[in-house]
């Protein structure tokens, strides 16, 4: 495997060793996984317009376990759990719509009860793993930290609620924690989120070369020990 810019991947297919270009859909994804003695699961993509037909979808870490490259993932999991009634911390929540307003930008779910309360239900796909605990998020960008602010200020709102849902695209890991090394400041913002009342949940994937769902529950880890970079 060799990676010729950030959005794509040079693989071999097995078992001819056809060498072809596969679309990355999160360039910042993984950079210590994507290495050239890594093995990569690819896709045929449909006839879109891309330069590349094939999209990268599993690469396997340390250890064997399998990562899911595809951070759109997270959001589709999400949904059809909410519509199997599948995530406890959501019991009696609806989906009202997708795609809801929040500030400048958008949040993925707009939730309600049978009472008409409203909750605005971020999501947020986490592969970054360090000594067993998932690291979010992957690089220091602004919206990352205004998405919880955001999300502090509808808790504000009378009959308004606000979540933030990580899934970690992989199943080898026992909590989720911010990462301070990256962006000391998300950290902070995510704890003030936390007191100011919006819910924090954490799940990690089961996959498999043939399916990838929602798995167990994992702690939020607010106070984890950070881990410092450069």
């Amino acid at each position: 495997m060799a990676r010729p810019n950030r959005f794509t991947l040079r693989v071999a297919l097995e078992p001819e060793e056809t060498e072809v270009l596969a679309h990355l859909e999160h360039p910042d994804t993984l950079p210590d996984l994507l290495q050239a003695d890594r093995r990569v699961w690819v896709r045929a993509t449909p006839d879109d317009g891309r330069r590349t037909e094939w999209s990268a979808a599993l690469v396997q870490a340390d250890g064997g376990a399998l990562v899911s490259l595809q951070p759109t993932l997270a959001t589709e999991l999400v949904q059809a759990a909410l519509e199997a009634e599948c995530i406890d911390e959501l019991d009696g929540w609806f989906v009202e719509r997708t795609e809801a307003p929040l500030g400048r930008s958008r949040v993925e779910f707009q939730l309600s009860t049978y009472a008409g309360d409203k909750m605005l239900l971020a999501v947020q796909a986490v592969t970054r793993v360090r000594g067993g605990v998932a690291r979010y998020p992957d690089s220091a960008q602004e919206q990352h930290r205004r998405r919880l602010l955001d999300l502090i200020d509808i808790t504000n709102r009378p009959g308004w609620h606000a979540s933030v849902i990580f899934v970690v695209q992989r199943n080898d890991v026992q909590a989720v924690a911010p990462d301070e090394g990256i962006d000391p400041q998300f950290a902070d913002a995510l704890r003030a989120a936390e007191s100011s009342g919006v819910r924090l949940i954490g799940r990690r994937c089961q996959l498999t070369l043939e399916e990838t769902m929602l798995g167990l529950p994992i702690p939020v880890d607010l106070w984890d020990v950070p881990i410092r970079t450069g």
